[in-house]
């Protein structure tokens, strides 16, 4: 999703909504990563942030959400900063799989007596 000033607010209605109405499944949602092609100070990565930090206080209320984050790190992002590069790719992978399992591990043990 391409966050653009005025879209922040409604890319998080739409989020919430998401949430509110799928409550009976688990959701895993990742963060947005800075861009490294524009300054830190850039209005593009203010909004940014500020999306994340509403993204993450909505999704911590809610026990069916996850957030999976972006590492922050330079080096995983491509020469021109704006995409994530494979070495990144692999590690939100990695991540993925396991929350996956973490995911699963607490259901069953849940389920077992």
């Amino acid at each position: 999703m391409m966050l653009q000033k005025n879209d922040s607010k409604t890319a998080v209605r739409h989020i919430r909504n998401f949430i509110n109405s799928n409550s009976h499944t688990n959701i895993v949602i990742v963060n947005v990563p800075r861009r490294y092609d524009l300054m830190q100070s850039s209005c593009v990565n203010r909004e940014i942030k500020s999306f994340n930090r509403k993204l993450l206080k909505y999704a911590k209320a809610h026990q069916h959400v996850s957030i999976l984050e972006v590492s922050s790190d330079r080096e995983l992002f491509t020469t021109h900063g704006q995409h994530l590069n494979g070495l990144s790719k692999d590690k939100l992978g990695k991540q993925l799989v396991s929350l996956t399992y973490k995911t699963l591990h607490k259901k069953r043990s849940i389920l077992q007596p």
